[in-house]
């Protein structure tokens, strides 16, 4: 299993310089840093445990049924816990699984182990996530390219209009 010790053991050099150029965070992100970042997922994942507490509270009874999954959403931001319920998973699944919990690859109890005492993760999840993140960029580029298109093929045709009138 190559694992990805870089991050944990190599020199860390310019890391903001490296999150200044990733798209896929926003402005409040960076100028946030961690805590804003933590803070934002935290609340994301605790909608099932809002309505839950809010049905609870207005008395609408089995409306939003507390689960295990809403606590334990919540609990996945604490990378301790997040590592935890990695090896939970693999030694039920078989699984590498993310915080919402979508199957990444296959891996054993004894790699989620090793993962998890020494903070690293298997190369393929870091191939996955840069080959989403490829794919979402392209689409997105496709997305301008194609308004772009509309745009000049219909003043292409009002100008066409124009000089035939």
């Amino acid at each position: 299993m190559p694992v990805d010790h870089a991050p944990r053991l190599g020199t860390k050099g310019f890391e903001f310089l490296g999150q200044a150029t990733n798209p896929d965070k926003g402005f409040l992100d960076m100028a946030g840093g961690p805590i804003y970042s933590i803070a934002k997922e935290t609340w994301k994942a605790s909608d099932g445990l809002m309505y839950a507490m809010g049905s609870m509270l207005r008395g609408d009874g089995e409306v939003f049924p507390m689960v295990m999954e809403d606590v334990a959403d919540v609990a996945k931001e604490v990378s301790s816990f997040n590592a935890g319920y990695r090896v939970y998973a693999a030694m039920n699944f078989g699984r590498w699984v993310n915080k919402k919990d979508a199957y990444l690859t296959d891996a054993s109890t004894g790699q989620a182990l090793f993962s998890a005492i020494f903070g690293v993760k298997d190369v393929t999840i870091n191939d996955i996530n840069i080959m989403s993140n490829s794919i979402k960029q392209q689409a997105d580029y496709e997305k301008i390219v194609e308004e772009q298109f509309r745009q000049e093929f219909r003043r292409g045709l009002s100008l066409r209009k124009t000089t035939l009138h």
